[in-house]
């Protein structure tokens, strides 16, 4: 509370403007507190109005601009004091204090350190600036978040929660446009709730870049969440992420900061603070701040890690760090600052490709297993179990989503051979997963041409449940599977499929081929009913990520052969 933070003992410090110099001295001889080192003083009439204010540091300014003149309390006093009306809500003080900062073209975000609480003209307390800090960077800071993707609008929302004044840009105006309905395109949980929350209050959409606002008494931090794809040769493109820096320098100001989200190689950090540094002619750490903070979240969860999970942080000087703990300090549960730049880059991707990479062995294993049709899961699950020196993971029909398939390639050096670099063997081994699979069901059975195969669960992941279709491990086991079926038809739990090539399931098809493509929880009843309700004499399940009991899958009564397939082993089974 702010009324809390006022000092209402302000006898001491209060003189009458036709008082002595010495009487002035005696009362600036009081200290206010420990922190503030000069003296104070309230100037009042005769009817104990406040009508001026004096500070050690305003003897001195007289004294070099009127040297000789006589020091009287009315020549000396400061009369373009800002002060707070009592009878305000603590919201509309501060709004008052900035108002009155502005209007007098102050550009210090606390231009002056004590504040005077007046009532009806007249000091009932004093207030040291200091404790509103927080407040006034707040009201006087702008968070622009550029890029609505999943890393962006959940950054957003999260920073309007925290009553942040957010403002969000994305070139893709369709997606502009939909959120302004209130309507998402990502799957988080609670993420509808907080849009309508906050939209139009403490965030705003903008549809041009730069429409924000932009002035010489507010700050901006630039929270960058560009999307950074592979190009055709794998190499990380920073097309758009050059693009908005570009576009920035047109309107960055001294005081202004980026942020960095987005998944970025290493040194790209350090070339963007040279680039601003040399068109600008600024200092970073001085006239602008740089903020590597690379988002780590799931998407899914990311609401809910936003806050749970620490917040890595480099940045370019102690005084970037500082910033950098301001924004984040209100958000996360915990900071991690390191040295600099570069570690902070490092770790988003080398946590990536680190899962990435110990997959590869696990779904290395797989071609073992199927040449001698041992059960996978089975295995790891054995080695695993009591033996606290094997953490094997369990092995899945391909490793997809839009980061861990493209993150290995931002730590491969270009003068690597691409064949020998061991994080690119494993993701080429993760990469070949779904046609392994395909080319597995080849060799046990014949004449795929003549199924009907239904598809279930086209999302990169099925937990925590998400849409996003994007490096699909699902649609690559289709594009192989569809050429080589007489049909196939697609399902997905959450998913909007309307874009994709492929039929869409319908009640009175009769399949005979169903393969469980992601883990969502759903899919085991939908797969279940579906092969039930067929009436194939045979039928074929292909159940990597192991959601089905073959044993006790129940079958139509004209189904007479269940072909079983996991990642890793075949099963028949015949009913008599």
């Amino acid at each position: 509370m702010m009324r809390s933070k006022f000092q209402r003992d302000i006898e001491p410090f209060i003189i009458f403007e036709d008082d002595t110099f010495e009487k002035l001295l005696e009362t600036l001889d009081n200290r206010i507190n420990f922190s503030f080192g000069s003296g104070f003083a309230l100037v009042v009439d005769n009817s104990n109005r406040l009508v001026g204010v004096i500070e050690d540091s305003d003897i001195r300014k007289f004294l070099r601009l009127h040297p000789g003149e006589n020091l009287e309390i009315k020549s000396i006093m400061r009369k373009d004091f800002i002060s707070i009306e009592d009878t305000l809500d603590e919201n509309l003080m501060v709004n008052q204090l900035i108002l009155q900062i502005k209007n007098r073209g102050w550009n210090s975000t606390l231009p002056v350190r004590i504040i005077p609480i007046i009532s009806d003209g007249r000091p009932i307390a004093i207030l040291d600036s200091v404790n509103l800090e927080d407040e006034l960077s707040e009201k006087l800071t702008n968070h622009i978040v550029i890029g609505l993707g999943y890393v962006g609008i959940t950054l957003a929302l999260t920073l309007a929660e925290d009553k942040k004044l957010v403002y969000g840009f994305d070139i893709d105006s369709n997606k502009i446009e939909k959120l302004k309905k209130g309507e998402t395109f990502v799957l988080e949980p609670g993420i509808e709730a907080l849009i309508q929350k906050h939209l139009g209050k403490n965030l705003n959409l903008v549809e041009k870049f730069g429409t924000w606002p932009i002035s010489k008494e507010s700050s901006n931090i630039y929270y960058i969440c560009i999307g950074t794809p592979l190009s055709e040769e794998k190499l990380p493109n920073l097309d758009f992420i050059s693009l908005c820096i570009d576009n920035l320098l047109t309107i960055l100001k001294t005081s202004d900061s980026i942020v960095m989200r987005s998944t970025v190689p290493i040194g790209t950090g350090d070339r963007i603070i040279q680039k601003v540094q040399t068109t600008k002619n600024w200092i970073v750490g001085v006239d602008f701040h740089y903020i590597s903070a690379p988002e780590r979240t799931v998407e899914g969860n990311a609401l809910s890690e936003i806050r749970s999970l620490p917040q890595i942080v480099g940045a370019a000087s102690n005084s970037c760090i500082a910033q950098a703990l301001n924004i984040f300090k209100h958000i996360s549960v915990s900071v991690i600052t390191v040295p600099n730049i570069k570690t902070s880059e490092l770790i988003k991707i080398m946590g990536n490709a680190y899962r990435d990479y110990i997959f590869g062995f696990s779904n290395f294993i797989i071609s073992i297993c199927q040449q001698h049709n041992i059960d996978v899961n089975l295995a790891i699950n054995a080695s695993n179990s009591g033996y606290s020196r094997s953490s094997i993971p369990m092995p899945s029909p391909g490793v997809g989503g839009p980061c861990l398939t493209k993150d290995s390639y931002f730590l491969v050096d270009n003068n690597f051979e691409h064949t020998s670099n061991l994080l690119l063997q494993a993701r080429n081994v993760n990469a070949a997963v779904p046609l392994n699979s395909i080319e597995f069901i080849e060799r046990k059975l014949q004449n795929l041409s003549e199924l009907n195969c239904l598809c279930i669960g086209i999302a990169f992941k099925g937990i925590p449940e998400t849409n996003d279709i994007r490096s699909s491990t699902a649609i690559d086991f289709i594009e192989f599977l569809s050429s080589k079926v007489g049909h196939l038809e697609i399902w997905d739990a959450v998913s909007d499929l309307e874009n994709l090539k492929y039929n869409k399931f319908s009640d009175n098809r009769n399949y005979n081929f169903v393969a469980v493509l992601n883990n969502h929880l759903r899919n085991s009843d939908f797969a279940t009913k579906s092969i039930l309700s067929s009436k194939a004499n045979q039928i074929i399940v292909y159940d990597p990520w192991r959601l089905l009991e073959p044993g006790k899958i129940r079958l139509n009564s004209t189904t007479k052969l269940m072909h079983y397939f996991s990642l890793s082993h075949y099963e028949l089974f015949e009913l008599k």
